[in-house]
């Protein structure tokens, strides 16, 4: 298995993190939350703000490596959904509750209204995709077409429900748009990106014995060179 390791912007903050080539098998969201939450070190699943990041990073870095990954990513979301461990709560209150890393310990949670037709994202659903995706709507814009050649359309439920009703987030590229899901219930199947988000953590450990393996002593003052700008 292939990875990449790369340096996004998530949640305002430059965070190191290690994509996986390989899409993660298809699940609910309950079953990759679960296996998150109980080998926190692997490749896991991403929030729908870290997924967002990823793509973001794609657009801004046109080098070898920033390459790769968008035809990974192309191909993986091109008429295929990408679960993630976001998701919207509807309330019949019509302020309803979005949800990021649903049940782990880094979970977070904002809130607006999220009812309206399923259309291409437009000026008002503003608030909506940065909570969302942590992006304004002008850069997901650019996203949609740099990376997939078509324009952003969100599908959420249409109607106020009469008790809570909770759905998942995904993302997919089809030929008509490049749609943020948020309606569809849990018992969803879908694959996901494999992401390691402790890659940090053990950003030395882990790149100085892949520098042993090669026997470069090169390799070694190279890695320590960049973790000590890090620092």
């Amino acid at each position: 298995m292939k990875t990449w390791q790369i340096e996004v912007n998530y949640r305002g903050i430059k965070t190191p993190i290690e994509l996986s080539d390989k899409l993660l098998d298809s699940k609910t969201q309950e079953q990759h939350i679960k296996q998150a939450i109980e080998h926190p070190d692997d490749f896991n699943i991403p929030n729908m703000q870290l997924f967002c990041s990823i793509m973001d990073y794609i657009i801004k870095y046109n080098n070898k490596q920033s390459r790769m990954i968008r035809s990974f990513l192309k191909e993986s979301a091109t008429g295929n959904y990408l679960i993630t461990s976001s998701g919207v709560l509807y309330r019949p209150t019509k302020i309803d509750t979005i949800i990021h890393d649903k049940d782990m310990p880094s979970e977070f949670i904002d809130y607006t209204p999220m009812v309206d037709s399923d259309r291409r994202i437009i000026e008002s659903n503003q608030e909506q995709m940065k909570i969302l995706t942590g992006l304004d709507i002008k850069q997901i814009n650019k996203i949609t077409k740099k990376i997939f050649g078509v324009k952003p359309y969100i599908s959420k439920l249409n109607s106020t429900p009469i008790q809570e009703v909770y759905k998942v987030a995904r993302f997919g590229a089809y030929p008509g748009g490049a749609n943020f899901n948020c309606h569809v219930g849990p018992d969803i199947s879908n694959p996901t990106l494999g992401v390691c988000e402790n890659f940090s953590e053990s950003y030395t450990t882990t790149q100085i014995s892949r520098a042993l393996k090669e026997t470069s002593l090169l390799g070694i003052k190279s890695i320590l060179l960049k973790k000590l700008k890090g620092n």
